[in-house]
């Protein structure tokens, strides 16, 4: 396991951007987020094809609810994220073991239950594709 550039409060750095305006949000992208990308690389534990795995189901979501035009009917699906990771964080195979990704999902979904809107889905679907490119030169 590498050495982590610092300590970051991952549940912090995502309500910041939620509650952040759009200058504040691109700050957060281009600074802590890919400082918080390159700590996930450095912990290991987990592959680009994880990651892109649990953005390409926040993806579907986001398209759902675009057609749909109703949230509530797929907050159960976003809920389900943080039960999926659970279930992939302690599988004996291709295991999650990668504490900054885990609450990195887990802050994403605790933030759209809570504020129940297409903005905020939307929010957490862009946050997550920038994270997915800072970590796209991960091994696997």
């Amino acid at each position: 396991m590498g050495r982590l550039k610092e300590d970051i409060n991952v549940k912090d750095l995502v309500h910041r951007f939620f509650e952040g305006n759009d200058v504040e949000r691109a700050l957060i992208v281009a600074g802590k987020l890919e400082n918080l990308a390159e700590n996930i690389k450095n912990q290991g534990g987990i592959s680009k094809h994880q990651i892109r795995k649990y953005y390409h189901s926040l993806l579907e979501i986001t398209q759902e609810v675009k057609v749909s035009q109703k949230l509530e009917d797929k907050l159960i699906k976003v809920a389900l994220l943080k039960a999926y990771l659970s279930y992939d964080s302690k599988r004996s195979q291709n295991k999650i073991n990668n504490r900054l990704f885990i609450n990195f999902v887990n802050s994403l979904v605790s933030e759209i239950l809570k504020r129940k809107d297409e903005k905020t889905l939307e929010l957490a679907k862009t946050l997550f594709e920038a994270l997915v490119g800072y970590t796209a030169n991960l091994k696997k």
